[in-house]
């Protein structure tokens, strides 16, 4: 959506978020000042000449927004927008089809560089200590175990993310040790990535990058890869998925992630 409004327009576009979703989340800060002409964490009315507003945007926006430009408020999880993919999402509240998609806003550092001739592998899991809300249903407990077994095939495995997501796995270790921007050329690099829903994978897939999608909750019509070649691995149980009904919120132990082996 913002590749878009930038081809449309020549002025500045600016986002408003919550202080505490920049001080919680580098990642997120590090990207807004990048792709952003700057960031404010209070609402002027007076300072734009139009907003559009996010479902996950503070409530004093999200009111005065409203009431100011009488725009639909775009509540993804409580509107005939759940499960369509994030992107039709976006495009719609920018008043965009799905034919104006071309590709995402891809943004990589010019290191490290990957040394190794073998095939790369990269792993992104999910936590709930750190990082997205969903890490605790989404997360996978495989991943020691699969880091072993690619190595053993002739991979080189390649670990990617933050905090304790990928404790226990054996490979280059580049958890805590990069920026996004870092992250993602490190990601460019690889031959595919096994991951599951995650922030990393959809940077695989602005890049490029074939995925191998280890899926539970999320259904797939909301967040699956648009550019990257793509499989996704998933055992169906009647609960799955679950994402933005009210059986998530009842969720206490993800079987449905559980279920997936290393084998599969």
């Amino acid at each position: 959506a913002l590749k878009l409004l930038r081809e449309r327009c020549a002025d500045k576009i600016y986002l408003i978020t919550d202080e505490d979703v920049l001080y919680k989340h580098p990642s997120v800060q590090a990207m807004a000042e990048k792709l952003f002409d700057g960031i404010h964490t209070n609402y002027k009315p007076t300072a734009f000449d139009k907003v559009y507003v996010g479902d996950w945007s503070i409530p004093e926006c999200l009111i005065k927004a409203k009431v100011a430009y009488r725009r639909p408020v775009w509540w993804v999880n409580h509107s005939s927008y759940a499960g369509m993919h994030e992107v039709q999402v976006y495009l719609n509240m920018i008043d965009a089809s799905n034919s104006d998609f071309s590709g995402f806003i891809s943004l990589i550092s010019d290191a490290p560089v990957l040394e190794s001739d073998k095939p790369k592998v990269a792993l992104a899991n999910s936590s709930n200590k750190v990082g997205s809300r969903k890490g605790g249903k989404t997360g996978w407990s495989g991943f020691p175990g699969l880091s072993k077994r690619l190595i053993d095939f002739g991979y080189e495995v390649i670990l990617v993310g933050q905090g304790d997501e990928l404790r226990g796995c054996d490979g280059i270790n580049f958890v805590d040790h990069l920026d996004i921007f870092e992250t993602s050329k490190v990601i460019s690099q690889c031959d595919f990535m096994v991951c599951v829903d995650t922030g990393l994978m959809h940077i695989a897939d602005s890049l490029g990058v074939p995925i191998v999608l280890l899926a539970g909750p999320t259904p797939m019509t909301k967040a699956r890869p648009l550019v990257s070649t793509h499989h996704i691995i998933r055992k169906f149980i009647s609960c799955a998925p679950c994402y933005q009904s009210i059986l998530w919120n009842n969720c206490d132990k993800a079987l449905c992630m559980d279920a997936i082996t290393v084998e599969d």
